[in-house]
């Protein structure tokens, strides 16, 4: 076996999850081993994915690849919320708006309509009202 392709390293996972870990590795036909390198790869390409970015190999200049993703994940977070911003400040227009015009509709047709509470009363119930 290449010694340099396969390097060791040791981690310390808690006996329950790596019993589960075995388990799963079974049921998959894999060593344990296997399953470790396999779940690795999978949580690799699935952040390589989400962020569009595919990490370099060798990763000699740690610093500059790390600051180029960190400056992207900003960019990416300043977008999403400029454009949530953009989108409930259109609605709040868009209320403002409706408000304003069901308000000239209720004087135009002598409807009283309370917005607050959703309460109609037509110009007869109104002037039925008054009369008491």
């Amino acid at each position: 076996m290449d010694k340099s392709k396969y390097p060791r390293y040791t981690a310390r996972i808690p006996k329950n999850l790596l019993d589960k870990m075995e388990f799963i590795a079974l049921y998959e036909s894999r060593t344990k081993n296997g399953e470790i390198e396999y779940n690795l790869r999978k949580y690799v390409y699935n952040f390589e994915r989400k962020h569009k970015f595919t990490i370099p190999i060798p990763f000699d200049d740690k610093l500059s690849i790390m600051e180029d993703l960190i400056m992207r994940r900003h960019e990416d977070t300043a977008a999403r919320l400029s454009e949530n911003y953009q989108i409930s400040s259109l609605a709040s227009k868009i209320s403002s708006q409706i408000r304003t015009i069901a308000m000239e509709l209720a004087s135009n047709s002598f409807v009283d309509i309370d917005l607050e509470y959703g309460n109609n009363e037509s110009e007869d119930e109104i002037a039925s009202s008054s009369e008491d």
